[in-house]
């Protein structure tokens, strides 16, 4: 991205002439005046005289100089986002809200790939398979979403990047009839989002 810069060789001639101890020049209608200011932008500010206020440091700016030129000035580009991993799953026992120490493993090389990061947004989604009734892997579901959340605020995250849900039976990763085991459905999801 590029902006523009008004009168920029004005300042540049002003500059000069203010260093060889130019003195201000005389008051006449159509001549233009150059002020060394800059406005909030950057730009340097190129007034005429009958629509300006006049200082001593106010002087005539050259003739042609004093035309608009544009100059490229590249703008700073933003520092890149820093990323890690965007998705982890955690696998429970059955019946199980604690993790197992294979979990536990997968989830501090989550949270040791996250340090240092820009995630914005922790997706923590809980998931039983269809053993027990719809209700109990519910409350199930949102014990081991909460498990993983809280180790995750607890090693550095904001909570309020954290949110934690539990769907129970629902969104199977492997379809099964009712009570039956399935080691893919009893999980936590983790998304990052950057």
């Amino acid at each position: 991205m590029y902006r523009k810069i008004i009168g920029a060789a004005s300042v540049a001639a002003v500059t000069a002439l203010l260093s060889s101890q130019v003195q201000p020049a005389a008051s006449h209608e159509h001549d233009k005046m150059c002020n060394v200011v800059l406005d909030g932008d950057g730009e340097a500010v190129v007034q005429s005289e009958s629509s300006s206020v006049l200082h001593a440091g106010s002087v005539a700016c050259p003739p042609e100089v004093a035309a608009t030129q544009t100059v490229a000035v590249a703008e700073p580009t933003p520092a890149p986002v820093k990323t890690g991993p965007s998705e982890a799953v955690v696998y429970f026992d059955t019946g199980k809200s604690e993790l197992s120490p294979a979990a536990q493993a997968e989830l501090d090389q989550l949270i040791t790939d996250l340090k240092g990061t820009d995630a914005k947004q922790v997706e923590v989604a809980g998931f039983t398979d269809t053993q027990g009734s719809p209700d109990a892997n519910k409350r199930l579901s949102d014990k081991r979403a909460q498990a993983v959340a809280s180790q995750l605020i607890a090693a550095g995250l904001p909570a309020q990047v954290v949110d934690a849900e539990g769907f129970g039976e629902d969104k199977l990763a492997v379809a099964t009839d009712d009570n039956v085991p399935e080691r893919d459905n009893r999980r936590v999801e983790i998304k990052v989002g950057y």
